[in-house]
């Protein structure tokens, strides 16, 4: 429990210049994916994931309210996007294969 109330604080906005669609085309980069099949209706698990770390670091860099990431990211609501942020917070205090995804696309932003 106590590593994810660090990882939590980590994970506190930086509020960073960084921008929506450049997180978007981030995350479309490392996983291959286009913007429409990220953003869409699809619950896949190839575009959860992927979707899940760009509600993750819209908060985590940009300080978004759970409400604006849900609409940018097709819609959706506030309880799924908490949700989502708190799997790749749990993920990345596991390590592994989607930590390194994780990592790997927020130092390209």
């Amino acid at each position: 429990i106590s590593e994810i109330a660090v990882l939590v604080k980590k994970s506190k906005p930086k509020f960073t210049n960084v921008t929506k669609d450049a997180v978007i085309a981030a995350v479309c980069k490392q996983f291959s994916l286009k913007a429409e099949a990220l953003l869409g209706a699809s619950r896949k698990q190839n575009l959860m994931f992927p979707r899940q770390v760009v509600m993750f670091l819209l908060r985590k860099h940009m300080g978004l309210t759970l409400s604006e990431i849900g609409e940018v990211c097709g819609g959706r609501d506030h309880s799924t996007v908490i949700h989502a942020i708190s799997k790749v917070e749990r993920l990345m205090v596991e390590g592994g294969v989607m930590k390194d995804n994780v990592l790997r696309t927020e130092s390209s932003l």
